[in-house]
């Protein structure tokens, strides 16, 4: 079996399948490097490029290579990217980055947290002044009545004794009580305004610290792509980190799709609604027709004995309304099919039918209907018409619940894609530092310490590049199973049924 090989140790020549890494070496280096040579610089084509490069050479190269392979030593592992060796360069900055952020902490969460705040604060101080010049009027009124009784010395003089010294108690009393009502509401009204400015400032100040916090979250992500650049099968963790983020992102974009089709399809349902009330109303004036003339009650031949004695006037006057409730049921259904394709958790509608204008009352087909036929045949239509109103009204009514579903896991998956990004690069700061006390535990003659070990423990459990295994970032299959993935769990977060076989592909995907 073709093992892996090690930056600063001697390449195996094996074969034509891994010569494509022995010809990369030399002409990077130019000859076989000894034991004892420095680390080599850093490969032009690490991480998936050189797993998509692999796969090309596999490709070419297989039906040669399975005849004269047994089934244990087919696989060959992509050219393991220099990651130790670059690590070194970065971890000053990559520090400082690291540092940064978390002295910052979250700033979005807490500028969206402040900014909510903001408007509460502001909508009740806006409601307090309003309240304010109410409570004003309230209590200039109270002091002019209070000052109204006893502004002239006779008033004091007869507002001494009886009723009249009751209700000058009785204004003074509700003058105080409107001042000191006033001024507490002042008081309450002043403290909001301070409250008010002071997370303004404190608005400006995270302002400020966002704009620090993402071009520093900017400089980061980039250092951690240009270090972790697709599959890292000596860190197993990572990878699976990283496969988590991207699972949950495509998560995403298949729930904003699930979103638009939701929306198209109600509309679609909606433009339907008009075409089905034309379509009642036809069926309606056809009936009525036929009540009218008394074919309903079957009072139509006694009523007139000499005129109107065929069937002839009853098709004349209902046979437009069929064939216009006829073309507009072409219009319904296509509605409907386009809306069911837009969206398959619409559910089929119910059945509808008119009368073939062939089989009208008078035609010489010998399965024509009379005139009671004619009438029952529309009674039945009637109803079913009634049914396919009940219909678009319960599917407008699903769709709406699903659309708030939609809405609430759309709020949830936002906080599922921080905790992840946010695990990714927790997982990735402890290799680095994993890697540094390694190299400088070799360079020092120590023994490296126990976060390095458990790194190279895990490290044997990595699945072969190219192969389904363990390792999820690495595979052949990588897309359609980040698709089946992503599909999978989209279905419960959203309960979508199940589909009907194991080719996701018949399920739409495209917004």
């Amino acid at each position: 079996m073709i093992m892996a090989q090690r930056p600063g140790v001697p390449r195996l020549y094996s074969g034509a399948v891994n010569a494509m890494f022995d010809d990369v070496d030399d002409l990077i280096r130019g000859d076989p490097p000894a034991i004892n040579d420095p680390l080599p610089p850093p490969f032009v084509i690490a991480g998936s490029a050189a797993v998509a490069t692999a796969a090309a050479t596999l490709s070419l190269e297989c039906d040669t290579y399975a005849r004269n392979t047994a089934s244990s030593d087919r696989s060959v592992p992509a050219y393991q990217p220099p990651l130790r060796q670059r690590v070194v360069g970065y971890y000053e900055r990559h520090t400082q980055l690291t540092n940064t952020l978390q002295h910052l902490g979250d700033v979005p969460t807490k500028l969206d947290a402040l900014q909510h705040d903001i408007f509460s604060v502001t909508g009740k101080v806006k409601s307090q002044e309003t309240r304010l010049k109410t409570l004003q009027t309230v209590s200039q009124e109270t002091r002019e009545s209070h000052a109204k009784r006893s502004s002239s010395v006779a008033k004091r003089l007869l507002n001494k004794h009886g009723k009249r010294a009751r209700l000058l108690v009785q204004a003074h009393n509700q003058a105080e009580k409107a001042a000191a009502q006033q001024a507490a509401h002042e008081a309450d009204l002043a403290n909001n305004r301070s409250t008010l400015s002071s997370m303004q400032l404190h608005k400006i100040e995270l302002e400020r610290d966002l704009v620090e916090y993402q071009a520093a979250s900017s400089q980061l992500d980039k250092i951690d792509e240009t270090l972790f650049d697709g599959a890292t099968p000596e860190f197993v963790q990572d990878d699976f980190a990283e496969w988590e983020l991207k699972v949950w992102l495509q998560v995403q974009v298949f729930m904003a799709a699930e979103t638009n089709r939701e929306k198209r399809a109600r509309q679609l349902l909606k433009d339907a609604s008009p075409i089905l009330a034309s379509i009642i109303k036809d069926i309606q004036s056809a009936l009525q027709y036929c009540i009218d003339s008394g074919v309903a009650r079957n009072q139509k031949y006694t009523k007139n004995l000499i005129s109107n004695t065929t069937a002839k006037s009853t098709v004349s006057g209902t046979q437009p309304l069929v064939l216009r409730a006829k073309t507009s049921s072409g219009k319904f259904f296509t509605t409907v099919a386009k809306a069911r394709g837009s969206q398959m958790l619409v559910a089929r509608p119910p059945e509808f039918r008119l009368i073939e204008l062939h089989l009208m009352p008078g035609s010489k087909n010998p399965k024509a209907v009379d005139e009671r036929g004619l009438h029952k045949s529309l009674e039945t239509s009637y109803a079913q018409a009634k049914a396919l109103d009940s219909f678009l009204k319960r599917e407008i009514a699903a769709s709406l619940e699903r659309q708030k579903k939609l809405s609430v896991e759309t709020a949830k998956l936002q906080n599922t894609l921080k905790d992840a990004h946010r695990n990714l690069r927790n997982v990735r700061r402890e290799i680095v530092l994993a890697v540094v006390r390694e190299d400088g535990s070799r360079e020092d003659g120590t023994q490296a310490p126990a976060t390095g070990q458990s790194l190279n423990e895990e490290q044997r459990d990595y699945a072969l590049p190219l192969q389904d295994q363990a390792n999820p970032m690495i595979s052949t299959h990588f897309q359609e199973n980040l698709r089946k993935e992503s599909h999978s769990r989209l279905r419960k977060l959203v309960a979508l049924p199940d589909p009907e076989s194991e080719d996701d592909n018949l399920y739409p995907v495209i917004a």
